[in-house]
């Protein structure tokens, strides 16, 4: 049985973007991966957002887990890191000019916080719907879907 990677993301606006999307697709054709995606509770973390979100991955085939956390982000990473769990932590954050994250050092605090990996992703802010996600994911094959809950 093949060793599977577990990641937990920490992500809000940039949820459905194309660069988180496309480094959970790297990461999964790379080596089986599971994701458990944390939504701090605030902007983003809306039913609606969370479940096109989902449904994209989905569409993608890849293995997700979204739940929503702490408003704070430091503190969702630290309520759902578990380093017997989980093998990396990736922060999503928006560019530079626009990110309170990074103003609050967030990638190199969830780091200290946690002692693990952290790959920083810079993305733009969530565009689109599930339906033009799925209309897109419709051409690629999917891989081992496993089941995702929101």
């Amino acid at each position: 049985m093949a060793w599977t990677t577990q990641l937990l993301v920490i992500s809000s606006q940039t949820l459905g973007s194309d660069a988180l999307l496309e480094h959970m697709r790297t990461r999964a054709d790379h080596a089986p991966t599971e994701f458990t995606v944390v939504v701090p509770r605030g902007r983003g973390s809306d039913a609606e957002h969370l479940q096109s979100s989902l449904a994209r991955f989905r569409a993608h085939g890849l293995a997700v887990n979204i739940q929503v956390g702490d408003r704070d982000p430091l503190l969702a990473v630290r309520d759902h890191w578990d380093p017997k769990r989980y093998d990396e932590v990736v922060v999503v954050t928006l560019p530079t000019q626009s990110s309170r994250w990074l103003a609050s050092d967030l990638p190199f605090r969830a780091q200290q916080l946690t002692g693990a990996l952290v790959t920083h992703v810079v993305a733009e802010p969530s565009t689109g719907t599930a339906r033009e996600y799925d209309d897109v994911a419709a051409t690629r094959p999917q891989a081992g879907l496993r089941a995702a809950h929101v």
